[in-house]
């Protein structure tokens, strides 16, 4: 293809886009006079670039739109939706052209002039609005059309009214060409430029001109070789679109072409001087008169001196600006779109593959020469190898930073399409967009470009209502969809949100009966969460009727299966009569990724290290080993309990259906659980073996494999091994069928419960003063620190150390205890609101999760209890009783807590727990917050204190506790009128989407995590300020 015409393409291409984009903002903004100037001169460097190319057809469609635009710009026409579709239209019609113009490299042949007709109408119509002619009543805008010619003029045609004033003062026979002085300015007045155009002969003059022009240049040794391998008609077609901007003093088209021939053609001032010289030849070869001939020469100098501008713009971009745009103009455009001519060239696509894989090639020869020289001992290559490792490193980070692409790329068509569908929904809608300059790799971004714009024509087809219902229902007429953008780790987040009706489940479930996908039964122990998921089973439709835009089924299954394929998960949250919001997680690149090295059974394989979140070692129920982490069985199925988790586990032996191995399965040791997650659902792979992380370049996996969910690549280790990548979203689909096995039988669920519900806490165990160990609850410790001894210091008898830019008080565990002469003092850093303490310990001794049966020792002061740990009796601390020693005006500001102004002393808090730790670890945290506590060790016990008259503003509640459940509890205070003012918030291990939803419906006001010191805190701000707005 043509240079010339490729970079055209290129352009205007991106052109199109841009004006796609503004005209939508000029629709919702008609004042913004910033956005209408930048429409029209993309429009009319289109328009003059098309005749310098002699593209006939693309210059009569700009040439009408820019003709509106102009109407617009001038103030005689007033932006409208229709003058706005019927453009629109033009750019669809322009983009289809050219995209036959790159198929074939000549103008395809087609008829606008229905569309043409259109925009010089409404062209027309607004000169006669501006104009007001005689005011006739009966007079309908419509009737213009009848008396406009129904197609733009083409270059050198002129209105029915030019010519015949043309007629009226055109000069006789004999005058030889000399106009009267009257015609002559009559004629300038209306436009100085066609007068030049008529005089040197018109559009014919023009193009033998253009003809014997191209002759020339083909054997000018000077000019011949810019113009190598084009066509006499091609050369002819350029230099036709040359001589018509250059004799109708279109400047800002001279100044696009001057640009191509610059950054294209390679131009230089010698170039465009042998032009002149070519130009002034060819205008006494054509016997245009001297004056004329003067006056084209002079036009083709102004054309000259704007293209070295251009040029020295490009090589200069400090320089003054030159051309004819206004001061006022230049200082506006310097200000908000300044040039960025030096910072950036284009680069092929393919190129940039190629480097890639290239770079890709490098890597995995580094992760050789590593694998041999571990193998070696040879400190010689050490050092350069590192080095190497390190270039290879960089080289590839950069690379990768040549494939990224803003996602705002993605986002561009969407605004004229929410656009067209307003119009076609006759709704009202505002398109948000929020994290455009969010980077992500340009394969990923292409891979996500048709999922975007079908879940943002659901949003405006289901999701938004009608204006008539959004007022029926209190909601304001303009509907809105937010998309939004963010890094998070290594994966990029869109969410996708709107204000709309929500997804119904009642309706969801008719339709999931109706095609058969589930039974009533089947959905009544379904959460709404669940039942709404069912939008991403294969041919579902929520539409009432098929539609253009929706309704055939074809859909939200492609989206969910188009970003799995790319190693994503799509999750949705739905409110009814409030929204949905749709969130999209998906990696920044797929060319190059860390993935952690895996055993099963002989074979290695590659996990993405951006879906693990931890490594964990446990021992099976059959398997003797030293960890603390055992797998339990539930209904058969594997589960490691995880910080008052249970987590689903399977086997990646299994999985692959490798033959079981009896001899390792008996014999001693600790098997390697990775714990991953995809979207909301973590769960743990259990393998043979773990080896290191690597760098791996991701192969796509063979076709005869492509129907395992379980894959998503293959890789070359450093050693030269293939080993294949695993794919964490099959996995975890078979991971979840496992777990919802194990908990289908009611019975089953309750083992669960009991499972998770036990007392296990997260201990820290330390050593402070005296030989038996002390312990606190790891939740309360914000930092483990070890503080260089020589940085204590003493004020007004206290110990303090300066910690990151303050004083921090530090207060001894043990008064028994002393500080380290020399070297690191082990260091417990706790934290408050502004308060910061550190508690000196004498050695950390381990961190433990176990049941523990805590005792009550209220007679020594700091010391909450005592517990068995590691078979040893521990006592475990009162952090509270620390920082009222480091803080002596500690309790008093918590008093004066600023998260309300309402006194705390008078709210009464009902706290109801059967866990010993727990209550009494409540209990002085909401005492120093302010609050009123009664404590009590079941629900029946609090049940008797309200029927004794007993009054509580709020009760916190454990949901798992013998004789009566938390939900039992919630619901008997619910049914009692005299206590239906308390508020009541749940706390519990069990914190499943199930268990909360279930814990709302049983009349809870807030689901606390027991863990969550903080949360509870601000949930009971929030609770006391909802009662006392409510009274």
């Amino acid at each position: 293809m043509d240079d010339l015409l490729n970079e055209f393409l290129t352009e205007t291409g991106e052109s199109i886009d841009v004006v796609d984009v503004e005209l939508v903002k000029l629709e919702q903004d008609p004042n913004n006079k910033e956005v209408l100037d930048n429409i029209f001169r993309l429009v009319h460097t289109i328009k003059g670039t098309c005749g310098f190319l002699g593209l006939p057809r693309l210059e009569s469609v700009a040439h009408a739109s820019e003709n509106v635009l102009g109407k617009f710009r001038d103030g005689e026409l007033q932006v409208s939706e229709n003058a706005v579709t019927v453009i629109l239209e033009s750019l669809d019609r322009i983009k289809e052209i050219l995209a036959g113009l790159e198929a074939t490299e000549e103008e395809p042949e087609g008829d606008d002039s229905e569309l043409i007709g259109r925009l010089d109408a409404i062209a027309e119509g607004g000169e006669a609005a501006a104009a007001e002619p005689d005011p006739e009543p009966d007079t309908v805008d419509g009737e213009i059309i009848d008396t406009t010619l129904g197609r733009a003029l083409k270059p050198g045609e002129v209105s029915l009214e030019e010519l015949e004033a043309a007629f009226a003062n055109a000069p006789g026979p004999g005058d030889g060409g000399e106009a009267s002085e009257s015609s002559t300015a009559e004629a300038s007045d209306k436009d100085a430029d066609a007068s030049l155009f008529d005089r040197v002969g018109g559009e014919d003059t023009i193009a033998v001109a253009a003809h014997l022009i191209s002759q020339r240049v083909e054997n000018d040794s000077k000019l011949g070789k810019f113009f190598e391998g084009t066509s006499q008609d091609q050369r002819k077609g350029k230099f036709m679109g040359l001589m018509l901007a250059m004799f109708k003093d279109d400047m800002d088209a001279a100044d696009a072409v001057g640009r191509q021939l610059v950054t294209v053609a390679g131009f230089g001032e010698a170039q465009f001087d042998a032009m002149l010289e070519t130009v002034k030849a060819v205008l006494v070869e054509c016997h245009v008169d001297a004056d004329s001939a003067d006056e084209a020469v002079m036009m083709f100098e102004l054309v000259r001196e704007a293209v070295i501008n251009a040029s020295k713009e490009v090589a200069q971009p400090k320089a003054a600006a030159g051309g004819r745009a206004k001061p006022g103009e230049q200082q506006a455009a310097a200000s908000k779109e300044p040039r960025k001519s030096t910072q950036s060239i284009r680069v092929n696509v393919d190129l940039l593959e190629d480097l890639m894989n290239m770079v890709s090639e490098l890597v995995l020869t580094r992760n050789q020469l590593l694998q041999i020289t571990r193998n070696m001992d040879n400190s010689e290559l050490g050092v350069p190898l590192q080095r190497l490792s390190q270039c290879t490193t960089e080289l590839q980070e950069n690379v990768m930073k040549t494939r990224m692409q803003p996602i705002g790329n993605a986002w561009a068509k969407l605004p004229r399409i929410v656009r067209d569908l307003t119009v076609e929904l006759d709704k009202k809608i505002e398109l948000e967009m929020l994290g455009a300059d969010t980077e992500l790799d340009r394969q990923v971004l292409e891979l996500i470009k048709d999922p975007l714009t079908h879940m943002v024509r659901n949003s405006a087809d289901h999701g938004i209502e009608s204006p008539a219902e959004r007022i029926a229902v209190g909601k304001p007429e303009m509907g809105t969809i937010v998309l939004n953008a963010y890094h998070e780790g290594g994966h990029i987040i869109i969410e996708i949100k709107d204000d709309g009706r929500g997804i119904n489940p009642d309706k969801l479930s008719k339709k999931i009966i109706e095609k058969g996908l589930a039974t009533e039964g089947e959905l009544a122990s379904m959460s709404e969460a669940q039942i709404q998921k069912f939008i991403f089973h294969p041919g579902f439709s929520t539409a009432e009727q098929v539609t253009s835009v929706s309704g055939r089924g074809v859909g939200m299954d492609v989206v969910r299966s188009n970003i799995e394929k790319i190693g994503g998960t799509i999750d949705m949250v739905s409110t009814v009569g409030k929204g949905s919001n749709f969130s999209i997680k998906i990696p920044l690149t797929l060319a190059i990724v860390a993935g952690l090295i895996v055993k099963a059974q002989e074979e290695r394989y590659a996990i993405p290290q951006i879906s693990v979140l931890e490594l964990v070692r446990a021992t099976s129920a059959e398997k003797a080993g030293d960890s603390d982490h055992k797998i339990e069985m539930i209904n058969d199925t594997p589960v490691l309990r995880l910080r008052n988790r249970l987590l689903p586990l399977v086997y990646l032996n299994e999985v692959l259906g490798f033959e079981k191995n009896e001899e390792a399965a008996e014999s001693e040791g600790d098997d390697f659980i990775v714990v991953s997650q995809v979207g909301a659902f973590t769960f743990g792979i259990v393998v043979d073996q773990v080896f290191d992380t690597e760098e791996i370049v991701v192969k796509p996996v063979a076709p005869i494999l492509k129907d395992l969910d379980i894959y998503s690549g293959n890789t070359i280790l450093g050693d030269g091994s293939v080993i294949m990548i695993l794919d964490p979203n099959g996995i975890a689909a078979l991971a979840s069928q496992g777990v919802s096995d194990a908990a289908d039988e009611e019975d089953d669920q309750e083992l669960v419960r009991r499972a998770a519900s036990s007392d296990k806490e997260s201990m820290l165990v330390f050593r402070a003063g005296q030989e038996h160990p002390r312990a606190v609850p790891l939740s309360l410790v914000a930092r483990l620190e070890e503080i260089d001894i020589s940085s204590v210091e003493t004020s007004d008898g206290r110990l303090m150390v300066q910690y990151r830019g303050a004083l921090m008080p530090l207060v001894l565990a043990d008064p028994a205890m002393s500080l380290r002469e020399s070297g690191n003092q082990p260091v417990l850093v706790f934290t408050d609101r502004q308060f910061t303490m550190g508690l000196a310990v004498d050695e950390i001794l381990d961190i433990v999760e176990d049941e523990m049966d805590i005792k009550l020792a209220s007679d020594k002061p700091g010391v909450i209890g005592s517990a068995v740990i590691n078979e040893k009796a521990s006592e475990v601390i009162d952090v509270t009783y620390f920082l009222g020693l480091a803080f002596p005006d500690w309790l008093a500001s918590r008093d004066m807590s600023e998260d309300t102004t309402v006194s705390r002393s008078s709210e009464r808090v009902l706290v109801v727990d059967d866990s010993d730790f727990f209550r009494n670890m409540l209990k002085p945290i909401l005492t120093v917050a302010g609050y009123n506590v009664t404590a009590v060790n079941n629900a029946q016990a609090a049940l008797d204190l309200l029927e004794d008259g007993e009054t509580f503003d709020l009760a916190i509640s454990d949901i798992e506790m013998p004789d009566m459940s938390g939900y039992e509890f919630a619901q008997a205070v619910r049914a009692n009128d005299d206590w239906s003012g308390m508020r009541l918030v749940a706390l519990s291990a069990l914190s499943s989407e199930r268990d909360v939803n279930r814990g709302f419906e049983a009349g809870f006001d807030d689901y606390v995590a027991k863990f969550d010191k903080d949360t509870l805190l601000r949930s009971l701000v929030q609770q006391f300020k909802i009662k006392g707005d409510a009274a």
